[in-house]
């Protein structure tokens, strides 16, 4: 097994399953971004590099050329602290590891998010959905990895009922909608629900402005 392989072998190994995943790593700190880079660059040289948004650490010209490289797929793994987590549009990338937690559904959302792009061209034309989804099952990104080291997968939840039909509300109504909504013997009118919480977080808002 690959735990009783010396690290020198794990490349080998590794390379005998195929091709690494386009990888993008979010990490919590610049430290631990050097580090994990560090660490997969000790199994094959060239596998990583890292990122940062202090131009001290990583000048632009070099984060310019690792984006680069990502992009055309000539880099396997960026592993990154606080560059990539929205607006980065890289539909190559396959797998998403979440090395930082996180409290923030918004931000979860949005790191996740860097990795659902659907590659050029797959489902131009297509108007049907099963259309749409038999083009991306016939491409060569089928789906997205998403290794969880962090916990966030159990910490949030992607979509619910209240994602559905809530529209653009805050975090603290979403919150505030699922814990009634799971306090509650019996279904509830999402829309309702969603009204409720909102009033309910208005008048305590104005309660406290008012001591």
């Amino acid at each position: 097994s690959l735990l009783n392989l010396p690290v020198k072998k794990w490349a080998e190994f590794l390379y005998s399953l195929g091709k690494p995943k386009k990888n993008l790593i979010f990490t919590v700190t610049v430290n631990q971004a050097r580090m994990v880079s560090d660490i997969l660059n000790r199994v094959k040289p060239g596998l990583s590099e890292w990122v940062c948004g202090d131009t001290k650490l990583v000048s632009e010209e070099d984060r310019l050329r690792i984006g680069r490289d990502f992009e055309l797929g000539d880099l396997p793994v960026v592993v990154n602290c606080g560059i990539y987590s929205e607006g980065y549009d890289n539909p190559r990338i396959e797998m998403i590891t979440m090395a930082r937690p996180t409290k923030s559904l918004t931000l979860y959302v949005q790191q996740l998010g860097r990795g659902t792009r659907i590659l050029e061209g797959v489902i131009d034309g297509l108007k049907e959905p099963s259309e749409r989804l038999g083009a991306i099952a016939a491409s060569s990104k089928k789906s997205l990895t998403v290794l969880d080291l962090a916990g966030n997968s159990g910490r949030h939840n992607l979509v619910t009922a209240i994602d559905l039909f809530a529209g653009k509300i805050s975090n603290d109504v979403r919150k505030r909608a699922e814990a009634k909504s799971k306090k509650s013997d019996v279904p509830r009118n999402i829309p309702e629900l969603i009204k409720e919480s909102e009033d309910e977080l208005r008048m305590e808002k104005r309660k406290r402005e008012a001591e």
